[in-house]
């Protein structure tokens, strides 16, 4: 099936379980590919993938807001005074939960000795709509969407196999 620069298309991917084990679960995985510019953009999407974002987004969510309230806490018992330390603090935290820090805006005011945040929904929701998808680029026309993610999978099996095998003999 042949494609024109532009055009979208779309399969979705049937994985059968090994003949060793039959009772294997496989996920549901759509991949869509379109072409611009002599090169090919393949958009997977995983069900699995989406589930195991989600909970990634979520665990970190839970962390960031545990630490904030930590923050809150050590300001409004007079631990934390200096404000270019709290503006530092604030940092740390950001620095240490990229991937959830920006879906909240936090401040902190002076004359208060307040700390707040507020989530930023619209974020957050476009962050959902992604969850368990990722976007491969290649420059193979040649290869139709299933055998370009299916190369994808199989080059990313490999390389973490020899990444297990070189821990070992480091």
């Amino acid at each position: 099936m042949s494609v024109k620069p532009g055009q979208v298309q779309f399969v979705g991917v049937v994985r059968l379980p090994s003949a060793t084990n039959p009772y294997q679960k496989k996920s549901h995985v759509e991949v869509k590919k379109k072409e611009c510019g002599g090169e090919v953009y393949v958009l997977v999407v995983s069900e699995e993938r989406s589930a195991k974002d989600r909970s990634i987004r979520e665990a970190h969510e839970r962390r960031l807001l545990c630490d904030l309230k930590k923050l809150k806490e050590r300001i409004t018992c007079g631990k934390l005074v200096r404000e270019e330390e709290i503006y530092e603090a604030i940092g740390r935290i950001k620095e240490r939960y990229p991937r959830v820090a920006k879906y909240y805006e936090i401040a902190y005011h002076k004359g208060e000795d307040k700390l707040i945040w507020a989530a930023r929904e619209e974020e957050r929701a476009k962050a959902e709509k992604l969850d368990g998808s990722y976007l491969l680029k290649t420059d193979r026309s040649d290869l139709d969407p299933e055998e370009a993610w299916r190369i994808y999978s199989l080059l990313s099996r490999a390389e973490a196999a020899f990444s297990d095998m070189k821990s070992p003999l480091s």
